[in-house]
């Protein structure tokens, strides 16, 4: 998980979780920073002491200075040293501020706090922390990977990438349906059983044009359970819409649903969806990314990449005992990173596709062929063009190419 940012309460301080404990600790450190603790409900040393002339500069407002000599308690305004009190009352208050609590009369334990040691402080600290971060479940969310977007499966309808009526990015999924009935377009979730139990958050961009006879709406369904948005508004402008969902104990399923039609009398409805989002928790902000899976993933058998995938993510072949074949997206963006090592003395195989074709070793290679290298630290690293090829950016080692 990436670092978490978080405020800490009125202080104004940006900091990510490691920083919190140096604060405290740093805190402990100083002694000028804080008042000193004796035993529990006894605090001295609130009225900083010394000689008038030693009394440092006024730049804090809000702290008091006693000056033993002249007798004077003074209050710092954050500008300028102001006198509150002189001789007696300024000696009595001073020695107030120096004796234990529990010796005061009519001070009982019940009127100030227990000391508060360092380890409790620092617990609390991390303890009010919220360190969950927000990220999207949904796989092609912005629908710019596919014709139709891959990721979203009609029901009753044609789902295509729009490029016309879009609000994020270059496309926007559009859910036609002319005749047929309870028309919707589904997306789902694979992992759906971390989420047993807990709360979940749809938030999407939508877009339903006047003409609609039925109405739209949204609907995440976990197998036993769903929550079901109220109608969308028809008006052909974009809005922004969230619902949330409990999902059940035991789910057999998480799907977040289109919906352009609930009964069987749909009548040529069109439905428009871009920026879709499913996080966990109670709301959704209008951008989460991926969720970062393994930035290094070792790999013993063939696998297939996912254009899903993280950018960086590095693939090797630690642990294989024989051949392994990595075969890369056939429908990408461009600029798709993939970046390979190997780390078994085992020919590791990088299979562009029926479609695509390796540019490496100064030439374009012949399409579907693959490249390979088999000793330990040889690597490459290279990027998707657009049109179905690769483009190694920079090899390490020898790399062939499949005869």
């Amino acid at each position: 998980m990436p670092p978490f940012i978080v405020y800490l309460d009125n202080l104004g301080l940006l900091v990510d979780g490691g920083a919190v404990a140096v604060l405290i600790e740093t805190h402990r450190l100083i002694a000028d920073a804080h008042h000193a603790k004796t035993g529990n409900d006894e605090v001295y040393g609130l009225i900083r002491v010394g000689a008038d002339a030693a009394k440092p500069a006024a730049e804090t407002a809000g702290r008091f200075y006693w000056a033993t000599d002249t007798e004077i308690l003074y209050y710092d305004t954050g500008a300028a040293w102001v006198e509150t009190a002189r001789g007696e009352s300024a000696t009595r208050l001073a020695q107030l501020a120096e004796r234990a609590h529990g010796s005061l009369t009519g001070v009982g334990v019940s009127d100030h706090h227990i000391k508060y040691l360092d380890a409790e402080a620092l617990a609390a600290a991390w303890a009010n922390i919220a360190t969950k971060s927000l990220v999207n479940l949904l796989d092609n969310a912005d629908f710019e990977v596919g014709d139709p977007p891959i990721g979203c499966t009609p029901t009753a309808c044609t789902s295509a990438r729009e490029s016309t009526i879009v609000k994020i990015g270059s496309h926007s999924l559009k859910l036609h349906t002319a005749t047929a009935n309870y028309a919707n377009g589904a997306m789902s979730i694979s992992n759906y059983a971390r989420y047993a139990g807990r709360e979940v958050t749809l938030g999407v961009r939508y877009n339903c044009p006047v003409a609609n006879a039925e109405a739209q709406y949204l609907q995440i369904f976990d197998g036993v359970d769903n929550t079901q948005s109220a109608a969308l508004t028809q008006d052909g402008a974009w809005h922004w819409f969230t619902i949330t969902h409990t999902v059940n104990a035991i789910p057999t399923q998480l799907i977040v649903k289109f919906l352009l039609a609930t009964s069987p009398f749909d009548a040529g409805d069109i439905l428009y969806i871009d920026g879709a989002m499913l996080v966990e928790g109670d709301s959704c902000p209008a951008f989460a990314p991926k969720p970062d899976q393994a930035l290094i993933c070792h790999h013993t058998a063939d696998y297939a990449i996912s254009a899903y995938e993280p950018p960086g993510t590095v693939h090797t072949n630690l642990g294989a005992g024989g051949v392994v074949t990595l075969t890369l997206p056939q429908v990408v963006r461009a600029g798709f990173p993939i970046e390979v090592v190997v780390m078994a003395a085992q020919q590791l195989h990088i299979d562009p596709g029926a479609a695509g074709a390796w540019y490496i070793n100064g030439a374009k290679q012949t399409d579907d062929k693959y490249i390979w290298a088999d000793a330990i630290g040889e690597s490459t690293k290279g990027k998707a063009d657009g049109n179905g090829d690769w483009v190694s950016l920079y090899s390490v080692g020898t790399w062939g190419v499949e005869p």
